[in-house]
């Protein structure tokens, strides 16, 4: 697992080297969103939230665009001003708070402040809007596996048993949900 999508193709190509090509057909390397949506494509359909919001294994992903238009949408739904609330701004906060591995909910029960209550709407309606699009956006990637490997012990297990060895690159640069 690396940070980026060259360095996993030079992996590859190493591995390649060393280990032979058929070998390497069977083992992971990618990045940390690529190895996350190979799991969610195959498994997110047994993960649900703790408010019940489910998708599909064919959900979309959507980039920093996308989800930077869903966050409009999401403060025009809370009747928010983007003046006072810059959509980029949420979407920093969103994106931060899913790398300490809290989704809307958890966000909600940590805000101390009115502004923080307000963003803490807006995530929430975010997320649901993102449920009912069936779509991830890149850090949902991480999030949701790591929630569906701690909620689904058959899972847990089937990856457990599939990885004897996981070899992560720049470890000490990772954050909580990676």
């Amino acid at each position: 697992v690396t940070f980026t999508n060259k360095a996993a193709q030079e992996m590859k190509q190493r591995l390649t080297i060393i280990l032979g090509e058929e070998v390497v057909k069977n083992i992971w390397v990618g990045t940390f969103h690529n190895i996350c949506c190979r799991i969610l494509r195959q498994d997110i359909e047994k993960y649900k939230t703790p408010d019940n919001k489910k998708w599909c294994c064919n959900f979309v992903i959507f980039d920093q665009d996308d989800s930077l238009s869903l966050i409009k949408q999401a403060l025009k739904h809370e009747n928010l001003d983007e003046k006072v609330y810059p959509p980029k701004s949420i979407q920093s906060s969103i994106s931060m708070a899913k790398n300490k591995m809290m989704d809307a909910f958890k966000f909600a029960t940590n805000s101390k402040d009115f502004r923080t209550d307000k963003i803490s709407r807006v995530f929430n309606t975010y997320e649901n809007f993102l449920a009912t699009n069936n779509a991830l956006d890149f850090d949902d990637l991480l999030l949701m596996s790591v929630n569906l490997l701690s909620s689904s012990q058959e899972v847990l297990k089937k990856y457990s048993s599939k990885f004897k060895h996981i070899l992560v690159d720049e470890f000490q640069d990772t954050n909580l949900s990676q």
